[in-house]
């Protein structure tokens, strides 16, 4: 039942799709990543039909380099947290895979994709991706900012620093409680 509510959020997520990756590509072009960049709360919420809820903080970008652009955000459906990851593929990349964020305490957390569409926005593919946050990954995002963030595309490790917006995850978590 969870999987099947989820799945009808993830779908109304996708109708969103278009406006984030907007938002992202359109904030990349404007100026350089900044570290400093303030953060609203701006909790977007969903009120579905069968009396679901679904809140989630838009992605916002963290990383990019001369391959892609990364944004991460983070969802729920008042039980259940999801990590939503976007790439802007600069270059060609498949289907992201697994995703291994590290923190700042030198943590890290490994999540299994749970479901990705891909997409084609301003001359670019872009990938949203998925995965299920256990109640240890929430507690890791909710107390670390990321330092690092990799994935697998086929044969290919990404990995790449988070420049911008490394407590993302974190305040989007408590804005999301």
């Amino acid at each position: 039942m969870k999987k099947i509510l989820f799945t009808i959020g993830l779908i109304i997520l996708v109708c969103f799709i278009s406006g984030i990756i907007g938002g992202i590509i359109k904030s990349s072009k404007k100026h350089p990543l900044r570290s400093n960049e303030t953060f609203e709360c701006n909790v977007m919420t969903n009120y579905r039909a069968d009396g679901a809820i679904i809140k989630y903080i838009k992605p916002k970008l963290i990383a990019k380099n001369e391959r892609l652009e990364v944004g991460v955000g983070l969802q729920t459906n008042s039980s259940d947290y999801y990590l939503t990851f976007i790439v802007r593929c600069l270059k060609e990349v498949s289907t992201p895979g697994d995703l291994t964020i590290q923190y700042n305490s030198n943590l890290s957390d490994t999540f299994k994709l749970y479901h990705a569409e891909k997409s084609y926005k301003d001359g670019s593919d872009v990938y949203l991706a998925v995965y299920y946050l256990t109640a240890n990954d929430a507690k890791n995002l909710k107390n670390n900012k990321i330092r690092y963030i990799s994935f697998k595309d086929g044969d290919t490790l990404n990995a790449m620093t988070a420049y911008a917006n490394q407590d993302v995850l974190n305040r989007a978590y408590s804005c999301l409680q």
